[in-house]
């Protein structure tokens, strides 16, 4: 309930699209963030936060289950040209680094690998942004360039960089950043499984993928 009440208001600016959250979040929305947060602060629910953030899925879950050969679609990933107008505010940066993640995995379950390289750019931009020295670092990169042709190890390496960043943002004890990374993990996530629903109900489990996470 503490992640779900925070991710309503940024979930209701996320009407058409997801590709720029940064453009999704107004004033009100922010406001309404705020005020969550600061009602988590005056519970004293500040450590939970991570407990809670620690049951959730990692970003892979869902671009997996949604493997469908010839339904890959473009649109529905978040550009990584995007990624300095994330600059100006700590809690956007985080949001889409959270969307970027699940972006790859959705990139990766198709094997569109041509992509994975300038995706993992800006999510290094955005943990530099946020000072998260731990993730996203150039021997990930070299990594995944040396892995190319191994989807599994890739999305592998991808979650457990997405848990490291929520792992360091709980050593430094910045509930709000982590909250906002697994938020734009899951918004990025509903907006391409809802597409999947939408378009292909056909495939299997996908209503109760969305149920889980919303």
């Amino acid at each position: 309930m503490i992640i779900y009440s925070i991710c309503v208001p940024l979930a209701m600016g996320c009407t058409s699209s997801s590709k720029d959250l940064n453009e999704d979040l107004s004033d009100s929305n922010e406001v309404a963030l705020d005020e969550g947060l600061q009602s988590i602060e005056n519970r004293k629910l500040k450590a939970g936060i991570f407990d809670v953030i620690d049951k959730f899925p990692p970003p892979s879950l869902v671009p997996l289950m949604l493997e469908a050969p010839g339904k890959y679609n473009d649109d529905l990933r978040n550009s990584p040209k995007h990624v300095e107008k994330y600059f100006a505010h700590d809690y956007k940066a985080a949001l889409n680094l959270g969307a970027y993640t699940a972006d790859v995995g959705y990139l990766v379950s198709y094997n569109k690998m041509y992509d994975v390289g300038e995706y993992l750019l800006a999510l290094r931009e955005l943990a530099d942004e946020l000072n998260i020295t731990t993730a996203f670092d150039i021997e990930v990169m070299r990594k995944v360039e040396n892995h190319m042709d191994d989807r599994v190890y890739i999305l592998i390496m991808i979650d457990d960089e997405y848990r490291g960043v929520n792992k360091f943002l709980r050593s430094v004890y910045r509930p709000r950043e982590a909250v906002m990374v697994v938020s734009g993990a899951i918004i990025e996530g509903l907006y391409i499984s809802t597409y999947f629903l939408q378009n292909y109900p056909e495939i299997e489990g996908l209503n109760e993928l969305v149920d889980d996470q919303q």
